[in-house]
């Protein structure tokens, strides 16, 4: 016979595959006006009931840089919260975790964080290479500091986000070798 063990509404146990056709009566054809009514109407709803906190954001790897930009931004600062992740770190956290074993660098790590080159110098030692053969990518006036005191060469890195008019000249200045804008303009360089 079955397993025993516990069973859900059905008889199936949790997490077991539901039938197409049992599932299809629940739901019905809509417009999107009035489905994107709905969500606006329950996420307001939701949202006056619990305040901010009632309200989470889970993107998708399927987005484009773009989507996911939007949405971070829609469950912001539409809403007020900083509760916003993404599936990967989930689903491929172990994975990319892997690749990167014995080659993630933290400040944690060492006694003195950027600008000082502890962590550069902590990073080329772990990887049995001279410092002066890295290649540093940083968006921080005190990451390039740091990477030029360690010996490193230094790609300064403009299209986060969070990047201000007048960064590029800033990253310059600190010692930055390059100073690249996009992901694209960083393969040419590389």
């Amino acid at each position: 016979g079955e397993p025993r063990g516990k069973r859900g509404k059905g008889g199936r146990k949790p997490g077991g595959l539901v039938d197409y056709a049992e599932v299809m009566p629940h739901f019905r054809e809509a417009t999107w006006d009035e489905a994107l009514d709905l969500v606006a109407r329950r996420l307001t709803e939701i949202h006056a009931a619990g305040g901010p906190a009632a309200i989470a954001g889970f993107g998708s790897a399927k987005c484009s840089n773009e989507e996911a930009y939007l949405f971070q931004k829609l469950i912001r600062t539409g809403f007020h919260t900083n509760n916003v992740d993404h599936c990967t770190r989930l689903c491929h956290a172990s994975s990319v975790a892997a690749l990167f074993e014995g080659r993630v660098f933290s400040a944690s790590n060492v006694a003195r964080g950027k600008p000082h080159p502890d962590i550069f110098l902590q990073a080329a030692e772990q990887l049995g290479v001279r410092p002066a053969d890295c290649i540093v990518i940083e968006d921080s006036v005190g990451g390039v500091t740091a990477a030029r005191a360690a010996g490193a060469f230094v790609i300064g890195f403009t299209a986060a986000a969070h990047i201000q008019p007048g960064h590029h000249a800033r990253l310059r200045e600190a010692g930055a070798d390059q100073v690249v804008a996009s992901f694209a303009e960083l393969d040419r360089v590389i």
